[in-house]
């Protein structure tokens, strides 16, 4: 019994850190059009991988970090480390807004 325990726990452990594993802190455009995500990864050293484009590894506390000229598909992005896969919503983005007015506006 104690045994069957012990192994319930390790899975239940190693399962709950795999959650753990990938955080998107802030994903947003800056004033001059530079897409800024920010985040962590499981370790220090790990590529992360943004929209399967740029990579970057992570640094101490398993920071991540991305400034690049980058616009979104549908203003959402998608973060990729150790095989973890986490997509945001990305601040301060007006692709709906600049697609609705390039839309050519109804006759009356």
């Amino acid at each position: 019994m104690r045994r069957m325990s012990a192994v319930l726990f390790i899975v239940f452990a190693l399962s709950s850190e795999a959650l753990a594993q990938l955080s998107i802190d802030e994903a947003r455009l800056d004033e001059k059009g530079f897409l800024i995500v920010r985040g962590t990864a499981a370790k220090r050293g790990q590529l992360v991988t943004l929209d399967r484009k740029f990579t970057t590894r992570s640094g101490a506390g398993g920071i991540y970090r991305f400034r690049v000229r980058h616009m979104p598909f549908v203003c959402r992005i998608e973060v990729r480390a150790g095989g973890v896969q986490e997509v945001s919503k990305v601040d301060n983005c007006v692709m709906d807004d600049m697609r609705r007015a390039a839309e050519p506006v109804p006759a009356r």
